[in-house]
């Protein structure tokens, strides 16, 4: 499992309590230094290996994966240096325009998932604002593109006014036996778990 974007690790150490192996990547050394403190506090520092860097640079050599799970920062911001230290902006929307290119889908098995925890795109405020302006960037726009690819966009969450977050599922056509190790249900626990 790749979780690109691992911040403080929270992701990696639920996945890698439930028994899975994970490459957590993060581009900031200090959340990498928390990270590695958490997981030996967890006794887990054995099932995930942390790369500290940039996810579309480092992991060309890495073999695919069956899961890639990330919950990316949300606003559009981070143009100046209080906001490039905060998690919650991604200048230009390049992470989540990364996470949903073709190079990323090249590192997911067949019958393999990138699942995103990432604001619906029938959030009020998104649809409000001209396209230049727009806080989110809209998952859906991405839809033809991904069936061109043979790719799937699922939102697998309910429409929840309270929650403008909801679980996106890009899913690979599976063309060999692939055992599923994480339910909808335990996937939005542990997105909720890093909220």
């Amino acid at each position: 499992m790749l979780i690109p974007g691992a911040g403080t690790g929270a992701l990696a150490l639920y996945a890698a309590s439930k028994g899975a192996s994970v490459i957590a990547v993060e581009i900031n050394p200090t959340a990498c230094e928390d990270m590695e403190y958490n997981l030996r506090q967890s006794g887990l520092q054995d099932k995930v290996q942390i790369i500290q860097g940039n996810i579309f640079s480092t992991l060309k050599a890495y073999d695919r994966f069956d899961y890639v799970i990330a919950h990316p920062p949300i606003f559009r911001g981070g143009y100046n240096e209080r906001q490039k230290n905060l998690n919650i902006y991604d200048p230009n929307f390049s992470f989540i325009q990364g996470l949903t290119s073709e190079t990323m889908f090249g590192l997911i098995n067949n019958g393999g998932r990138l699942i995103l925890m990432y604001p619906s795109e029938y959030t009020a405020l998104n649809l409000a604002q001209p396209e230049e302006d727009k806080y989110f960037f809209n998952l859906e726009s991405k839809r033809a593109l991904l069936l061109s690819k043979g790719l799937a966009l699922i939102n697998t969450a309910p429409q929840d006014r309270d929650n403008e977050s909801v679980i996106w599922e890009i899913t690979k056509p599976i063309r060999q036996p692939f055992i599923d190790i994480f339910t909808k249900e335990s996937i939005f626990l542990a997105f909720q778990a890093a909220a």
